[in-house]
């Protein structure tokens, strides 16, 4: 087993590694910046490193580990970042005490660049390994063990901004998968996030061309559903029989988280905004197999567990349609604080949606499934594989090109609500073009589907 001092200096060389790594990155864009402009106010953090304390309640809360979380964020473009994330826990239970090593990387969706004090989230999801060693001790007898394990961290970062330096908190649902089984844990850090380079604007030049307002069409969504599966079910058993057809049918009750940007006057900045919604939505997809490897599947006994893995990879074309009806609430500015401004006021609103596709495509997942022997597995001892997995990993991702026709209204009461306006309101679209770029991860019962749409072009419209 490694010493609690070997891992400590293992840890120390990383974050220093870390930091020179940085300290590269931030000189090379500092000269550039200080020769082009001579603006000095922060627009955009470039990279941002945290430090702090850590608590882990390992295994749903059967004991704690505490000890040290680092974590460096380089941002890529846009608000898509990239995060290294190490960290180091000691804990002990009964006779046995425990030390974790966990190595994380990942994306981070950023928070808008602005420059006010406000506090701000970050969701992230890392994967990457973790390392328990344990020791035994009774009496004068004693064991060890080592054991490394495939992990996760699914979250967000809280920071709350004092100066130059931010206050910060992470908290993560931090599951651990090994041959010792599946743990499900949950991470709490706090600590600070200190800003290590920045990006410069042009808001003080004086030759300018004046101020227009312009936000950003790219918006993020994430999505929360609670499925209704009898009658979705049905209608893809039967679907599903056309050789090489894979339709989708869904149901669900679901809760949306959307962020993006508006411009609520033509003078001024664009405000970001968040937009919670709760509703019912009905999809459908058909999608017809241009072309593909074949599917890959493997089964790994390893008493007295049996993992099932699969590998999927497609090239699709096919129609898609969507109907929602949801209560929407939009809040401007950060989720936790809001922003103040009179043009741009947060109200309650209905929302309806109906939209139908064409599009081209590819997408590619798999998925981890494992089966615990049973004494009365399908009526006799073994695996129960034909009832649902006792855990389940599933990752995949998707990115399409499509042309679409839709309808999009709302209706509200609220007179607070400026966007949008009271009474009833919509726009069909004719010819809509985007690209749309899905992931999806599910653990278990918990599932994460981050979004991206990027607009080519907009299409017709006509409101009423």
């Amino acid at each position: 087993m490694r010493k609690p001092k070997l891992l400590l200096r293992q840890y120390c060389q990383l974050l220093c590694c870390l930091m020179c790594f940085n300290c590269l990155i931030v000189s090379s864009l500092r000269a550039q910046n200080d020769t082009s402009s001579k603006n000095k106010n922060c627009l955009e953090i470039i990279d941002g490193f945290f430090i702090g304390p850590s608590t882990i309640f390992e295994n749903g809360g059967d004991f704690n580990t505490f000890g040290l979380n680092s974590a460096y964020t380089h941002r890529l473009k846009g608000r898509i970042g990239v995060t290294g994330d190490a960290g180091v826990h000691f804990g002990s239970q009964g006779n046995t005490k425990y030390t974790k090593l966990q190595l994380l990387a990942g994306v981070s969706l950023l928070p808008v660049a602005n420059n006010t004090n406000k506090a701000t989230l970050s969701p992230h999801l890392l994967v990457g390994v973790s390392n328990v060693s344990s020791k035994f001790s009774y009496n004068s007898t004693s064991f060890t063990n080592s054991n490394t394990g495939f992990a996760l961290a699914a979250g967000t970062d809280v920071a709350f901004p004092i100066g130059r330096t931010t206050a910060a908190a992470r908290v993560d649902y931090n599951p651990t998968f090994s041959s010792g089984g599946t743990s499900s844990n949950f991470r709490i850090s706090v600590g600070v996030n200190i800003p290590l380079g920045c990006g410069k604007g042009k808001e003080n030049c004086t030759t300018c061309a004046p101020f227009v307002c312009k936000a950003s069409k790219n918006t993020t969504e994430f999505k929360t559903k609670l499925p209704i599966e009898n009658i979705a079910q049905s209608i893809e058993e039967v679907a599903n029989k056309i050789p090489r057809v894979e339709a989708k049918v869904a149901l669900n009750a679901q809760v949306t988280v959307k962020q993006g940007e508006e411009c609520c006057s033509p003078d001024k900045p664009p405000a970001s905004y968040t937009e919670i919604k709760g509703g019912y939505e009905v999809s459908f997809e058909i999608n017809f197999n241009l072309w593909g490897i074949p599917d890959i599947n493997y089964s790994l006994k390893l008493w007295p567990v049996l993992l099932i893995a699969e590998f999927k990879c497609k090239l699709f074309a096919g129609p898609t349609g969507k109907l929602s009806a949801e209560r929407v609430g939009r809040n401007y500015g950060t989720l936790l604080t809001g922003e103040k401004r009179p043009d741009c006021p947060s109200c309650v609103y209905d929302n309806l949606k109906a939209e139908g596709s064409v599009r081209l495509g590819v997408k590619a997942g798999g998925s981890l499934k494992l089966f615990h022997w049973s004494p009365f597995g399908e009526g006799k001892a073994g695996f129960n594989v034909t009832g649902p997995p006792d855990e389940q990993l599933e990752l995949s991702a998707e990115a399409a090109a499509s042309v679409s026709t839709g309808f999009n209204g709302t209706y509200t009461k609220d007179v607070n609500c400026k966007k949008p306006e009271q009474g009833l309101h919509g726009t069909f679209n004719f010819g809509k073009g985007k690209i749309n770029l899905k992931f999806n991860v599910k653990l278990g019962p918990i599932s994460f589907d981050p979004s991206y749409e990027f607009l080519l072009w907009e299409g017709l419209d006509y409101k009423f």
